[in-house]
């Protein structure tokens, strides 16, 4: 999908927080963080699910598109994602979890990331409840390039790791 607006500076000099789009945050210092960039209507489900992941436990970030129509204008690729209040959230936190929609027919969670360790306890979870998880076979897609991964603005340097996971839509019927 070709971006429309390459940042979210570029972005809300158009949309309007509170029409357009809205930003959920919730932190929970020293813990995982779970977010999804492309929540509400730009990639449906993904800001229901992460909200749901975190709970009361974990940190949790949500961009949303809250457009009647055309959210997916407000999509911006995670490279670029330089939205305030996410960038302050995954500064803070030593594990990010981003969960991603994805374009498939098959019932599958794609599942990739830096934090191989993480990534191996999240499969083995989603096996046990029954979920198909793969890996993605497209490499950007995959959550392990360190530029594409959340964001240019987490800085590596300091130990935070991440997972990516892409979600078909029937997934989300599913849970």
């Amino acid at each position: 999908m070709a971006d429309h607006y390459l940042s979210f500076t570029a972005l809300s000099r158009v949309e309007m927080d509170g029409r357009d789009f809205q930003v959920r945050v919730r932190k929970c210092p020293g813990t995982t963080a779970i977010i999804a960039t492309h929540g509400g209507g730009i990639e449906p489900g993904t800001s229901e699910l992460a909200d749901a992941i975190a709970g009361e436990e974990f940190s949790f970030y949500a961009f949303e598109g809250t457009k009647h129509a055309g959210n997916s204008i407000l999509h911006i690729t995670s490279s670029r994602f330089d939205e305030p209040q996410g960038i302050s959230l995954v500064s803070m936190s030593p594990r990010v979890v981003a969960l991603h929609g994805e374009n498939a027919s098959k019932e599958y969670v794609y599942l990739g990331g830096l934090d191989e360790k993480f990534v191996a306890k999240i499969h083995a979870a989603l096996d046990t409840g029954g979920y198909s998880v793969r890996t993605h076979g497209n490499p950007n897609l995959q959550g392990i390039d360190k530029k594409q991964y959340l964001q240019p603005w987490l800085e590596w340097e300091w130990g935070a790791v991440g997972v990516e996971q892409r979600l078909a839509p029937i997934v989300f019927s599913s849970t």
